[in-house]
């Protein structure tokens, strides 16, 4: 007949399946300063920009590509995103909003999938949108935690695969 196992035992048992682990991963980097690029309600510019934000990444790392599964660090095509911005930024939760256009010789139609994520890479909220050449798109990502920073990273493809690949950094005020 089996021994039954010792009650500490069966507490390391259970706590080594219900207990998190501390993470490992790395945090994000948002960059020297604030991390942010300052905008008004109306999208104005109120401090140099950010110069890593709010354009099109060469390169992303194999934990910002696998978060999307048609992404690569190939080749883009610059020219089919003509603005990408946040305002105000920061803002209140609920009030800033992500603002995006196609060029007009965006090879369309397309699809933009954009990923709002906490400094651990952790999902928040998500937007898809399919647009047409020369279309914008206006997205407000609902957030739980003002006062920390966060990343919006997006993607726009077609049938033929990505086009374009880009992050921005948000911060919400209570």
């Amino acid at each position: 007949m089996p021994r039954p196992l010792p009650l500490a035992a069966i507490c390391l048992l259970l706590c080594a399946f219900q207990c998190e682990r501390p993470y490992e991963g790395p945090d994000i980097d948002f960059g020297p300063g604030p991390g942010i690029t300052y905008r008004d309600a109306q999208g104005r510019l109120l401090r140099p920009e950010d110069p890593t934000d709010w354009t099109s990444d060469a390169t992303w790392s194999s934990q910002e590509l696998n978060m999307f599964s048609n992404a690569t660090n190939g080749p883009q095509q610059l020219g089919a995103v003509s603005q990408s911005l946040a305002y105000p930024n920061p803002g209140k939760a609920g009030q800033v909003s992500w603002y995006f256009k196609l060029s007009p010789a965006a090879p369309c139609p397309c699809r933009v999938y954009a990923k709002l994520v906490s400094k651990r890479y952790t999902e928040v909220d998500i937007h898809f949108a399919d647009l047409a050449a020369s279309d914008s798109l206006q997205f407000t990502p609902r957030v739980y935690n003002p006062g920390q920073l966060y990343r919006l990273y997006y993607l726009v493809y077609n049938n033929n695969g990505m086009l374009y690949k880009g992050h921005g950094d948000l911060s919400f005020t209570p």
